[in-house]
Parts: C-alpha cells; sequence; structure tokens
C-alpha cells in the first residue's frame, strides 16, 4: 500500500513538473534562480492550526 501512495505522488510530481517546465518555455525562461545557503544552525518547530497541544497525548498515541 505505501509503494502505491508513493508512486502515485511521484507521478504526480513528474506531471506538475512538466507543466511547469512547459509554462517556463512558453514564457522565454531558459535557466532557475537558485539560491546556495547555509542551513539555519538551529532547529525551527512548525505551528499548525491543526496540531495543538491539547491533542498531542492524542497523535503520540496513534
Amino acid at each position: 500500500m505505501l509503494c502505491e501512495r508513493l508512486e502515485a505522488i511521484t507521478t504526480g510530481l513528474d506531471q506538475d513538473r512538466g507543466g511547469a517546465e512547459a509554462i517556463f518555455r512558453a514564457r522565454g525562461i531558459t535557466r532557475v534562480a537558485t539560491y546556495d545557503l547555509r542551513p539555519l544552525p538551529i532547529e525551527v518547530g512548525v505551528l499548525s492550526s491543526e496540531y495543538d497541544c491539547a491533542s498531542a497525548g492524542e497523535h503520540a498515541r496513534t
């Protein structure tokens, strides 16, 4: 089941990338910008309205 889900996600990403490349070509964009930055020296947490402290115990048990 996991392999099928990963395959579906990969297929979707490939299609999205192909669409983006077509838009780039249509607009004359031949190179994408790159940003060479070092990672932050600190760990940063992610806040989400779908995950709160009250339900943290529930998520840990499932």
